[in-house]
């Protein structure tokens, strides 16, 4: 995506708290944690810290001085008559708001302009084409399968990879995902939200990764309480229903009390708006599953929140793997795209043995990887000479690299130069199966 385009979509700086929907009870305990941690701060500084334009800020100010919580100068070595600092009563007041909320950051955005916020930003009116060619680069992927992704990946809801382990699903996923997340460009997503009375942190430095963009004079303030951020990938917890809030971190200073309530953090599902979120279906209760594939159609979710609820924005496509292939539960068929991924030909397999070999600069004798592959995995009597009869293998792409690695490790054992021949991988098969 161009600058031009993230310019136009970074909101301006609200010209007052009412323009940002926010209440002073909302604002006050916030701008006085930050005067706690900053005891002498410029206005210029504290605008900066709270993410409001300069003149909200001015607003916030005065209402400090007026009410007492604050101060200009004060007492400290780093005041003077420019900055701001708390009042004895204020510093009373900025341990109670510690006390009911860690979070210290920019003021949050209301949860109605993050809804629409994130529909404008939402990609799938303008994804037309992803590249898979250089997503997929690295992997060796059966045709079929990219051909079948190609359309999940304009519709961008809910996608079901499903097939044997070892396959490479999950690589595959993190391949699709990272190529639909590039061709719809960067986001802007608020530092925090505010359900209710709570401000629930969404944007952070571990899941959202910032994209630097030059905003012109000529654009006006902007609204510091955004960053702008890659579409975000996220992988959903195993153990966690997608709707909870969960426990986050915030940057924050110790009121030496230590009894600080906990910073709220969106859970996963919404961590991922408008990008990916990938979904274990093997490791998930199959209720959250079915929760995700249909929220996945509206591209929002309900949130839990003390004994409230609140419809939040999700990750704008799902992707599940599984397993279970053919006998995935009914949640998961309901995924709007299913693609199978099926264990490897002998040509795919020989791929991923030159794969390997050539990522550790070892010497590969022609044919090796095929007759390995007749060997193993060919309905045989006997496969490997010198063994016994067994029940036929499945291949999976993962014994690739396991093989050669084996095979690295008897030539390492034999002290001889590492090559990859007939004789050798077969040496490696009987290490890897001995019941082959």
């Amino acid at each position: 995506m161009s600058g031009q385009p993230l310019v136009s979509l970074c909101p301006p700086a609200p010209g007052s708290l009412a323009a940002a929907g926010l209440a002073w009870t909302t604002v006050r305990p916030l701008a006085l944690k930050h005067l706690f941690v900053h005891p002498a701060i410029s206005p210029r500084r504290l605008a900066d810290l709270l993410g409001l334009g300069q003149m909200a800020t001015a607003a916030v100010m005065r209402r400090l001085l007026a009410t007492g919580d604050a101060v200009f100068g004060g007492s400290g070595a780093a005041t003077g008559p420019d900055t701001l600092s708390l009042s004895e009563a204020g510093r009373q007041a900025a341990r109670e708001a510690f006390r009911r909320s860690r979070y210290v950051g920019p003021m949050p955005v209301t949860l109605g302009e993050w809804r629409g916020r994130a529909a404008q930003q939402s990609p799938r009116a303008g994804r037309r084409r992803v590249d898979f060619d250089r997503a997929f680069a690295g992997l060796v992927v059966d045709r079929a399968v990219v051909d079948r992704l190609g359309p999940a990946a304009i519709d961008g809801r809910s996608v079901l990879l499903f097939g044997p382990p070892g396959n490479g699903k999950r690589a595959i996923a993190e391949a699709f995902a990272a190529a639909v997340c590039e061709a719809s460009g960067p986001v802007w997503m608020p530092y925090a939200v505010l359900i209710g009375e709570s401000v629930v942190t969404l944007a952070d430095s571990v899941r959202h990764r910032p994209v630097q963009v030059h905003r012109p004079r000529s654009a006006g303030e902007p609204d510091r309480r955004y960053r702008c951020v890659e579409r975000p990938i996220v992988t959903l917890a195993a153990d966690g229903p997608p709707s909870e809030l969960r426990p986050g971190s915030a940057a924050f200073a110790s009121t030496r009390d230590g009894d600080a309530a906990a910073t709220l953090a969106m859970p996963d599902a919404a961590a991922a708006a408008g990008g990916v979120l990938l979904v274990d279906a093997d490791r998930t209760n199959p209720v959250p599953c079915r929760q995700l594939i249909d929220a996945a159609e509206r591209a929002e979710c309900d949130v839990a929140l003390d004994l409230t609820s609140a419809t939040v924005p999700i990750a704008s496509t799902v992707v599940m793997t599984t397993a279970n292939a053919m006998a995935a539960t009914a949640a998961l068929r309901r995924a709007r795209h299913k693609v199978p991924v099926l264990p490897p030909t002998r040509e795919a397999f020989a791929r991923l043995v030159d794969r390997a070999c050539r990522a550790r600069s070892i010497p590969l004798e022609p044919q090796a990887a095929g007759i390995l592959f007749d060997a193993l995995y060919t309905a045989r009597v006997t496969r490997l000479k010198g063994d016994s009869a067994g029940p036929r293998r499945t291949p999976r792409a993962t014994d690739a690299a396991d093989l050669v690695e084996i095979a690295v490790s008897i030539c390492r054992f034999r002290k001889q130069r590492p090559t990859i021949k007939p004789s050798v991988l077969l040496d490696a098969a009987r290490q890897f199966l001995p019941a082959a």
